[in-house]
């Protein structure tokens, strides 16, 4: 995206800020419980940028990117996509800082850790693998 579209920097900023407001709101859910206050108001929150965030994408980004980049390299970013799905953490790591090295370093510890939790607390059952990535 940065490298594909002259406005690319600014259009993968903005997205990437709009997923650290979900994984936040998402950490929130996970601290609080059905029921509470909290619990409420981050999940309406999070919907409601959840759906901005997709509109975003889908309405703005998705229509540039796949004007200015080619069928095959589209299909081959596909794939390594379904590939790194695979190994990405299946938590929400808000403190995390979203930039490239640090997601390739700490997010394989991450990862791990998010399995072998997921494991042990039988969530991994709870949610099966996404069958796109298969």
């Amino acid at each position: 995206m940065r490298r594909a579209l002259e406005e690319g920097d600014a259009l993968a900023n903005k997205a990437i800020q709009q997923e650290q407001t979900g994984k936040k709101l998402l950490q929130q859910l996970e601290n609080s419980q059905p029921g509470e206050p909290e619990y409420q108001e981050a999940l309406q929150a999070f919907v409601k940028a959840g759906r901005e965030h997709i509109a975003y994408e889908q309405d703005v980004v998705w229509p540039k990117f796949e004007a200015a980049v080619s069928h095959e390299e589209l299909e081959k970013l596909g794939q390594q996509l379904r590939q790194a799905k695979k190994i990405a953490p299946t938590r929400p790591h808000p403190d995390t800082p979203p930039k490239s090295i640090v997601l390739k370093t700490i997010g394989m510890l991450t990862a791990t850790i998010d399995h072998v939790r997921d494991a042990l607390t039988g969530r991994a059952a709870k949610n099966p693998p996404d069958p796109q990535t298969r």
